[in-house]
């Protein structure tokens, strides 16, 4: 009775210190993996949302990732897991065919997987079921904005972007390409995207005054209905320059009349100037901007392929812009003042009398496309595939067969192989990690004692049972230290403290009864 009353006593102290300890995480919150590194093969791999956390801790140690790469080696679940956007990477992002799945971001600022992507690579990746709301501030998948020349490679992005403030951009894929000088590359990637807010796009929501996106088989086929004027389903307010070539609009566009559908042109008057106000009292720079659209067709259901800003005297000299079908047929947009109307959008569109109606495979609820006549309407498109049973909905009650880049269609379905190796092959391999073989004879009846243990016997037994088994798994990486705050360090030790104190409380009760 006195040995269960002590027992007793001792459990009900260790749980009173247990309940004083601060907790600062909850068992089911994701921890950094502190031993997180590259391989030895120069590459750093993310297998879990753990990995994922680390992957920002350490960017400023490795220089935000700098001509380094960076991989998926399996599809990351962020839920539940409180993401800010990495300040900035310069290295090569392959997701190796893999998806980041349900990144959620909310608040006040910039909010996107990465903020800054400079001279970067981003390949091979899937970004789906996340959302990110903006009361203020940019919004987009990848990143806010793309410095120097950064390249877009077989990338499937679908999620949902809210915006709540009219003067900052929501983009599917970026938010902008940088002034002066930024060049955003995209070759073979989906837009699946709901969007809404002002000034929006699909891929690129603002092209910035001198620089440049090519894009280069690539597809929308999200939601662009809740956004507002400015926008377009691939490059949204254009004053930089832009070049689509094989590039198809499926999906559902804005309702504003200011918007477009492959392009918004943002002629400000045809200036710009270092203060980013556009008055004619102000001292303006000029800017020449190329815009060249070739081969590209799109489902609409009310908008023109390329908007115009609404308003009175707008000039359209900074623009130069053509419009080719299948290599014949150039259209070039002269020179022109107007006063933006309805009607004077028409000028935008007839190219010195060419026919507009030529990239629409459905206008209104006039469907041109079906699953067998794709290679006649779009003979260029011989990298391109109509998805069997599948179509997009590009207004209420529109639908149009669904045709993708044939490149992206393993991606979506998740069933891309690997580009970058998902194993460091230069890691040793199990048999090598063993430290010895451990025989598991079974123990003769010599070896077993059938004695009541004495204290020394009880003491040695304990530190025997504390000794490291020499079978156990191996690694190469040192143990986690604790970290200050970590709840696994809170937790582990007060584990080892309450352990001890029951341990003590039994021995004292048995020297008692002995």
């Amino acid at each position: 009775m006195k040995r269960i009353t002590s027992l007793l006593l001792a459990l009900i102290m260790s749980l009173s210190l247990l309940a004083a300890i601060p907790m600062t995480a909850s068992a089911e919150e994701v921890l950094p993996n502190m031993d997180w590194t590259a391989g030895s093969d120069g590459i750093f791999r993310i297998t879990n949302a753990a990995d994922m956390l680390a992957f920002f801790i350490y960017a400023t140690d490795y220089e935000n990732y700098k001509e380094k790469t960076v991989c998926l080696t399996a599809d990351i679940d962020m839920t539940g897991v409180e993401w800010f956007p990495l300040p900035d990477f310069m290295g090569t992002l392959d997701g190796n065919g893999f998806a980041i799945k349900n990144l959620t971001m909310s608040g006040t600022s910039n909010l996107a997987f990465i903020k800054n992507l400079t001279d970067a690579t981003v390949q091979n990746i899937r970004f789906v079921g996340g959302k990110i709301t903006g009361t203020t501030g940019d919004v987009a998948t990848i990143a806010i904005a793309a410095k120097g020349t950064c390249y877009f490679k077989n990338i499937y992005t679908e999620m949902t972007l809210e915006l709540g403030a009219s003067n900052y951009r929501a983009g599917g894929m970026i938010s902008y390409a940088a002034a002066n000088g930024g060049k955003a590359v995209f070759e073979n990637c989906v837009s699946n995207c709901t969007l809404s807010g002002q000034r929006a796009s699909g891929f690129v929501a603002q092209v910035m005054v001198n620089s440049l996106v090519e894009m280069t088989d690539c597809a929308f086929i999200g939601n662009m209905e809740n956004t507002g004027r400015w926008s377009s389903n691939f490059c949204g307010l254009t004053t930089g320059s832009v070049t689509l070539t094989r590039c198809i609009s499926l999906g559902k566009n804005s309702l504003n009349n200011e918007s477009g559908l492959l392009v918004f042109l943002d002629d400000q008057n045809g200036r710009w100037d270092k203060g980013a106000r556009y008055s004619a009292t102000n001292s303006y720079h000029e800017i020449d901007s190329v815009i060249k659209i070739v081969d590209c067709y799109g489902a609409s259901s009310t908008i023109y392929p390329v908007g115009l800003e609404n308003g009175s005297q707008k000039r359209l000299e900074c623009f130069d812009f053509t419009l080719n079908f299948e290599g014949q047929d150039t259209y070039h947009l002269a020179p022109v003042r107007l006063t933006s109307t309805e009607d004077d959008k028409s000028v935008l569109l007839s190219f010195t009398n060419a026919n507009p109606e030529r990239m629409y495979l459905a206008k209104a609820d006039v469907v041109n496309l079906t699953k067998d006549n794709f290679a006649t309407l779009c003979p260029g498109f011989t990298n391109w595939t109509v998805v069997e049973g599948e179509t997009v909905a590009y207004g209420p009650n529109m639908n149009i067969v669904k045709v993708l880049p044939t490149a992206c269609i393993a991606l979506i379905a998740g069933t891309q192989a690997p580009t970058t190796p998902v194993v460091d092959p230069n890691a040793p391999t199990e048999e090598e990690t063993t430290v010895e073989d451990v025989t598991t004879e079974e123990p003769t009846d010599e070896d077993v004692t059938t004695e009541e243990p004495t204290d020394d016997d009880e003491t040695t037994a304990k530190a025997e049972t504390n000794a490291p088994e020499t079978n156990a798994p191996t690694t190469d990486k040192a143990p986690e230290e604790p970290k200050k705050g970590g709840c696994g360090a809170v937790v582990g030790g007060s584990l080892v403290f309450i352990l001890a104190i029951a341990g003590g409380a039994m021995l004292v009760t048995r020297k008692k009864e002995d």
